[in-house]
């Protein structure tokens, strides 16, 4: 005999499912990722209306070429809902801006009868981006472009040692994506923070250089990381390749030891940061005490200066009219102002 389903759990079943948006039949959800002038990777990922993953990687990705996977409905909803919430079909179909050298990222669905694909290369709105972030996570594409736990797990139960050359170098990967849990699992694992001299693997930057957050200096840092370590290739330090980074990670450079006035080709930390337009860095190590001139030839007021006109001549060039008198400049302004009051206190 079959037993009577108690009203109350029927009661949470029907309120259960009545959350669960329908997907529409004709649901299909892509994202691709295109190339950029360094390392971006490149790959796209579908996601159909019953839960089917396709994804295929092409270049700067763990697993090159096709593979599929499957998730629950529920899932899929979740990103139709947010669709649906940030009202896709009403955005605009291009967002673009005036660097040339990123990635370029494309969003397109299908639902209701309806299709829309928009190009986000610069200045899309959150929302947009959020969902982007949303179909990786939802598809877990991170096991296929770099490693999630369970692909990590999966490696060691094989065998696999993150003791070994290529464990460094999946580290140094995990550095470079600023991925703090997959880095630090590695060097609980025995991963070795120091690139092997071994000819076969591609020549990388010390661990330290390639750090783009606070949070991982200090990881590395206690793993055995040198502050002033530089790059076999440019002579540069940790702290000279902070002109592309946060304020974070150069107070925390500093406060391991990092030297302020090393200079390679004439030029301190200060001087590249100035150069790049970078106030919040620039903020920081006139704070701490570096010297303004930044340079052993030509005064670092002197190439912000110049990089302002550079930058105002690319802009009048290359942007819209209706774009030219309304972007601002980088911080130069500020840059400039701030270097020389501080030539003038020494």
């Amino acid at each position: 005999m079959i037993g009577v389903v108690p009203f109350q759990i029927l009661v949470v079943g029907l309120a259960a499912a009545a959350q669960t948006p329908v997907v529409p039949e004709d649901t299909v959800i892509r994202l691709e990722r295109t190339a950029c002038l360094g390392t971006c990777p490149v790959y796209s990922v579908e996601i159909d209306a019953t839960g089917a993953i396709r994804y295929e990687g092409s270049s700067h990705v763990r697993v090159t070429g096709l593979q599929t996977a499957r998730l629950g409905r529920s899932a899929v909803s979740r990103l139709t809902a947010m669709i649906e919430q940030i009202e896709f079909f009403a955005l605009q179909d291009m967002y673009e801006g005036g660097v040339t050298d990123g990635p370029t990222t494309f969003v397109t669905v299908t639902m209701d009868g309806q299709t829309k694909r928009i190009r986000d290369y610069l200045n899309a709105p959150a929302a947009l981006t959020q969902l982007e972030r949303e179909i990786d996570v939802v598809a877990r594409t991170k096991r296929w472009i770099f490693f999630d736990d369970d692909t990590l797990d999966a490696l060691v139960t094989s065998g696999w040692s993150a003791a070994s050359d290529e464990g460094t170098q999946f580290l140094l990967d995990a550095v470079d994506r600023d991925d703090l849990p997959i880095a630090r699992r590695l060097l609980d694992l025995g991963t070795r923070p120091i690139a092997p001299p071994d000819a076969r693997l591609r020549p990388r930057p010390p661990a330290l250089y390639l750090a783009r957050s606070a949070a991982m200096v200090q990881l590395l840092l206690s793993a055995g990381g040198d502050p002033n370590e530089p790059n076999p290739h440019s002579e540069f330090t940790a702290l000279m390749a902070s002109l592309y980074k946060g304020a974070d990670v150069v107070t925390a450079l500093i406060a391991a030891g990092a030297r302020l006035e090393e200079v390679v080709e004439g030029h301190t930390a200060l001087y590249l940061a100035v150069c790049s337009g970078n106030l919040p860095v620039v903020r920081v190590l006139l704070a701490a005490g570096a010297n303004p001139r930044g340079s052993t030839n030509a005064p670092a007021v002197q190439c912000a200066r110049s990089a302002r006109a550079s930058e105002l001549a690319l802009r009048q060039r290359l942007l819209p009219d209706w774009l030219k008198d309304r972007r601002p400049l980088s911080d130069f302004d500020e840059v400039i102002a701030l270097l020389e009051a501080a030539d003038q206190k020494r």
